[in-house]
């Protein structure tokens, strides 16, 4: 039985012969809050259907069915798998250019029991708006590591970077921020309102305004 996580899940069980009952058992049968079971019986059969409300990773496990009558029991066993989403990656290391960042993260040591489907991936600084993208899994095993290049950075800025694993339930937890700075580079913009305004034969005075904050690019020296 394969369910995904938070589906409540029913699994009967019946049985024929005289004066015959049923009981369920197994390692996973703990949070009586959550599991409950029905039965009813005739002269010849049984009939018992055990519910888990609310599933989680815990209720993971193999179930027995055991049936029993004066003349004997017999068993069955079913193997519930409880789906659910993908643990975060961890990301690594990241490298960072003037325009260019290079991530590195490690798969998540849990899928959820599912092939993961892609990596998503978020980039944000205060001063610019969120950059989203999908980075496709190649591979549905683990590829130990996985690296992105994100371009389109602003030079001598912060940026915080968050990925996600995600299968087809959709997006995991989130790992933790990874904070970095872009490296410097020459401004890209001249300073405003120069003006130059002579005095006398042998005196200019020369004057301008600042560089825009945007475009400095790293820490004016003069």
């Amino acid at each position: 039985v394969e369910v995904n996580v938070t589906n409540n899940i029913i699994i009967e069980c019946s049985a024929n012969g005289t004066n015959t009952t049923i009981q369920w058992s197994g390692d996973s049968i703990s949070d009586l809050t959550r599991i409950s079971t029905q039965s009813n019986s005739t002269e010849t059969m049984a009939y018992s259907r055990l519910e888990i409300y609310y599933s989680t990773q815990n209720d993971m496990g193999i179930y027995h069915c055991t049936a029993s009558n004066p003349v004997g029991n017999a068993s069955q066993s079913v193997l519930l798998t409880v789906y659910e989403p993908a643990d975060p990656p961890h990301i690594l290391t990241a490298i960072a250019t003037t325009n260019t960042i290079l991530v590195t993260w490690r798969w998540p040591q849990f899928t959820g029991w599912l092939n993961l489907t892609r990596f998503d991936v978020r980039l944000e600084t205060p001063i610019q708006p969120v950059v989203n993208m999908r980075v496709p899994v190649d591979s549905p095993d683990n590829g130990n590591t996985a690296t992105v290049k994100l371009t389109g950075v602003r030079p001598f800025s912060n940026y915080s970077i968050t990925v996600w694993s995600v299968n087809v339930l959709g997006q995991g937890p989130a790992s933790r921020p990874f904070y970095i700075q872009t490296e410097p580079t020459a401004p890209d913009a001249a300073p405003r309102a120069f003006t130059a305004h002579g005095i006398n034969g042998s005196t200019v005075v020369l004057s301008w305004g600042k560089v825009p904050d945007h475009n400095i690019n790293g820490v004016l020296r003069g």
